[in-house]
């Protein structure tokens, strides 16, 4: 068996790996790193293509929420350069497709003096319970709704929100993290949203001007790492080794049999690959050191198990212009959770176009009351992320910081 030893082992290589990797080479100690990445590229959730149009197109995540975050000080150390998002004003609309009608967020006035705030079909109320919910403060007086097993939907529900505006919700929170209403649990979404920068929060948003390949680029450099190389287990006091000085590290097998050993790992890939890792502790004696791991890992295992991802499709497509400038254009489509599965399982018209096409092509039609976005199609690229985001899922156990508790859990020998 091919053998590798390192002082610390990075599994996944998308950019928290990578950002990981390069911190600890530029650390000042001279430490051996090795980054391991299941798929022939790095990036995770961030990927271009290139030749739809003249510049980049991303496929993956693509906006940096707020300013006072790791990824916003890094991109500014290195002088890349970042554009706004969402900036003008009026910029952010909900168009509601039973009723037909087009609101404009600036357009909504929340009262919380109002007695009526099922105004405006029922968007006041949008508007308040999502100010409750930013704030951390909710109406929970129902003290028979059990607070760790509460969906968002059923909250709503509870709070008098119709079912278009259920709707509404389902595609500015849910479908934002690849999920459902039913899905998305009332105390954990609070939390998450309390947090600075959070997904959905009001904060700046900004792209990069260039491409998110600026980042992977920076950040890989000089880093070993190991491409399609699928970690199937994690072997931690490991009394079996015959080279008794590997015996206190920790042992790392991929699929393909490739075994690494290592003094420190740190783990970086999404939740639901997480789950799929075997955890391993060969110790032969039960002291004391074991039973405090065996509770970490127990502690492990039910924070991950409480945590769930979401799915998403990207779309982008190309059409005619129907301007007299020759600046190119793409339009972009986000679809999230359950409607990942149903728009994977429509069947292609004749022309053999993707049935998801049509569908995005027949919104269009409505949202701007045309009939006719068919015959300015040109081509599309549909990208798949069966893992696009972690999401405050109903607890499946008593409530607790799940997040905060993979944080501090630390195995040792």
């Amino acid at each position: 068996m091919n053998e590798v030893t390192s002082d610390v082992l990075i599994i996944g290589g998308g950019l928290s790996g990578l950002y990981a990797a390069s911190q600890l080479l530029i650390s000042g100690t001279l430490l051996r790193v090795v980054l391991l990445e299941s798929s022939e590229r790095i990036g995770g959730r961030v990927a271009q293509l290139n030749g739809m149009v003249d510049w980049p197109v991303e496929l993956g995540g693509e906006f940096i929420h707020g300013v006072n975050t790791t990824t916003h000080r890094l991109i500014e150390s290195q002088l890349f350069q970042l554009i706004p998002v969402f900036d003008k004003p009026r910029s952010f609309a909900i168009y509601l497709e039973r009723a037909n009608q087009l609101h404009y967020a600036d357009d909504i006035v929340v009262n919380d003096h109002d007695d009526d705030k099922k105004s405006n079909g029922g968007l006041s109320l949008v508007f308040s319970i999502m100010k409750e919910l930013y704030s951390g403060v909710l109406d929970r007086s129902a003290s028979e709704l059990p607070s760790s097993a509460l969906s968002l939907q059923d909250y709503l529900i509870w709070r008098g929100v119709s079912t278009p505006m259920l709707s509404v919700f389902d595609a500015w929170l849910a479908k934002i993290w690849g999920t459902s209403i039913d899905r998305l649990g009332i105390d954990s979404l609070r939390r998450e949203l309390a947090k600075p920068n959070a997904l959905c929060s009001p904060t700046p948003t900004f792209r990069l001007k260039q491409s998110t390949k600026q980042l992977v680029n920076h950040l890989s450099k000089n880093i070993d790492i190991r491409l399609n190389s699928n970690v199937q287990s994690i072997i931690y006091n490991d009394n079996n080794i015959e080279n008794k000085d590997k015996e206190s590290l920790i042992k790392i097998i991929t699929k393909d049999s490739k075994e690494y050993y290592c003094k420190r790992l740190l783990i970086t890939i999404p939740i639901d690959k997480l789950k799929q890792l075997q955890f391993i502790d060969n110790k032969a004696n039960n002291n004391n050191n074991n039973k405090n791991n065996n509770e970490q890992v127990n502690q492990l295992y039910k924070s991950i198990n409480n945590i769930e991802m979401g799915k998403a499709i990207k779309i982008w497509f190309d059409g005619k212009p129907l301007r007299d400038d020759t600046d190119q254009y793409l339009a972009c489509g986000f679809i999230g959770g359950e409607l990942v599965d149903a728009a994977n399982q429509l069947q292609p018209p004749i022309n053999s176009q993707p049935g998801i096409i049509k569908v995005f092509l027949d919104q269009l039609n409505r949202v701007f009351q045309r009939n006719d976005s068919q015959s300015y199609y040109l081509t599309h690229h549909i990208q798949q992320w069966p893992s696009a985001y972690s999401y405050p899922s109903v607890l499946k156990q008593p409530t607790f910081n799940p997040f905060e508790t993979i944080s501090k859990v630390s195995i040792k020998d």
